[in-house]
């Protein structure tokens, strides 16, 4: 096991912190970080879904099922709408962007009506494409069309060299190279039958860690509680001094 139970833990609930952080921006003039809170939350779920395989949670009567939050049919639209957000300032939300979304929505049914009545889905080749394929199909595209975006950009030269822009733009490249190395295993296990999981697991967790260290870099230092200075210390005297002053 390359990684201890918990170190999966810890990565797991920092992972949904950051998540959430992201996700609370939706509002804000930085939209495309809620698509890339979305994923970051997916990946989270899945370092929880290895602890509770780990610890005997998965297996526990009673328990919230950890593997119903793993629907990676959200990471295509979602890498493909953080990408025209952070890219095309011209870009907008429309309503048939929904749409984007609604094979994941499906699969949530599914999964839901499968565990509740007691039938699997496993055995259902149409399913297991939906599920399993697809989602890495539509993972490739979305993650070559960043790349392509990128390169594209860097080549018109659209990134300025600026130093208070090169921590967010490492952060991205970051976090696409490492998506991009869990695509890569993700083919591996699935086309060549090499399967060992806890390579993934392991570069979510890196991935996570790293993130979350950078981004800790990138906050402004503690603000300075108390200041020595008299006006501030003797707000009494600094009246008491303007009244008796010509």
């Amino acid at each position: 096991m390359l990684v201890s139970e918990s170190l999966y833990l810890i990565a797991g609930v920092l992972g949904i912190l950051i998540s959430l952080a992201l996700i609370s921006q939706v509002f804000t003039d930085k939209k495309g970080n809620f698509f890339l809170g979305l994923i970051m939350l997916l990946f989270s779920f899945e370092i929880l879904f290895s602890w509770g395989a780990l610890s005997g949670y998965n297996n526990s009567e009673g328990t919230f099922h950890i593997g119903l939050l793993l629907n990676y049919l959200i990471v295509p639209p979602a890498i493909w709408l953080f990408v025209q957000f952070s890219t095309a300032p011209s870009f907008k939300w429309k309503p048939w962007h929904y749409l984007l979304f609604l094979p994941a929505l499906i699969q949530l049914v599914f999964q839901l009506l499968s565990r509740t009545g007691g039938w699997s889905l496993r055995d259902n080749l149409l399913w297991v494409f939906f599920v399993d394929y697809l989602p890495l199909l539509g993972f490739i595209a979305a993650l070559a069309f960043f790349w392509i975006r990128y390169f594209r950009l860097r080549r018109h030269n659209a990134f300025k060299a600026s130093q208070d822009k090169w921590l967010p733009r490492f952060r991205v490249l970051l976090l696409m190279g490492g998506l991009s190395l869990i695509c890569l295993a993700w083919i591996v296990f699935s086309f060549i039958g090499w399967e060992y999981f806890e390579v993934i697991e392991l570069i979510l967790v890196v991935l996570i860690f790293a993130l979350a260290f950078l981004n800790f870099l990138g906050t402004p230092q503690f603000p300075t509680v108390i200041k020595s200075t008299a006006k501030e210390e003797f707000p009494g005297y600094t009246r008491m001094r303007s009244n008796w002053s010509v």
